[in-house]
């Protein structure tokens, strides 16, 4: 009797993890101490996309000799995709549809493209994280026209705080935090992210 409790048991949550693959994630935007902040819940089809392409990522780190990626962590670079996946979810409403302008290997780990414009999605790791980092070093070498916090909250809770241009990064405080000189903006100072939805083709500017 309890065996097969157990067996009913382990079915139903087999059903609800594949049920939760199939959900689509749910957005929706709240105010965080007068801040705007775009929440995306991820699915299980979003974390194991994130698994199989993160050793994508290691991989062509190797081959172009990325060290700052190759000395990374496998976690690091699933989350930075995770963050990534929610950014593409609140921009195109369905986060494959971004997949097609995730370019891996290029410049640092990975960054993406939206409307023609080069994008690097910062994500943090850590709810207590209040800081979108972004190393000198990477602006220097290759600078992109738009940096985007984004923040795991949770293990299926992705926070997009919002996003800086190229020159508001350049023009940051910067400080040392353990990997160099890096650029550091508070979330609750980037421009609200439900701009960037209104981000003409590239070489247009923001509609009012």
């Amino acid at each position: 009797m309890v065996k097969q409790k157990f067996v009913r048991l382990k079915r139903f949550k087999l059903q609800v993890r594949k049920l939760l693959g199939y959900l689509p994630p749910i957005v929706r935007e709240f105010s965080y101490y007068g801040h705007p902040v775009a929440e995306v819940t991820l699915t299980e089809e979003m974390i194991n996309t994130a698994e199989e392409l993160a050793f994508k990522v290691r991989k062509l780190a190797r081959e172009k000799g990325l060290r700052e990626v190759i000395s990374a962590s496998l976690e690091k670079e699933i989350i930075g995709l995770l963050n990534h996946f929610g950014w593409f979810q609140y921009a195109f409403g369905d986060w494959r549809e971004g997949l097609q302008f995730l370019r891996i290997g290029e410049g640092d780990a990975m960054d993406s493209s939206y409307k023609g414009y080069s994008i690097d999605v910062k994500g943090r790791s850590q709810p207590w994280h209040d800081l979108m980092m972004v190393p000198k070093e990477q602006v220097d070498r290759k600078p992109h026209d738009f940096y985007i916090g984004a923040q795991m909250v949770g293990p299926r809770k992705v926070w997009i705080w919002g996003y800086a241009t190229s020159d508001e990064v350049k023009h940051a405080e910067i400080g040392d935090f353990g990997h160099g000189p890096t650029y550091a903006i508070p979330f609750i100072k980037l421009n609200p992210i439900s701009a960037m939805l209104r981000l003409r083709p590239k070489d247009k500017k923001l509609v009012s």
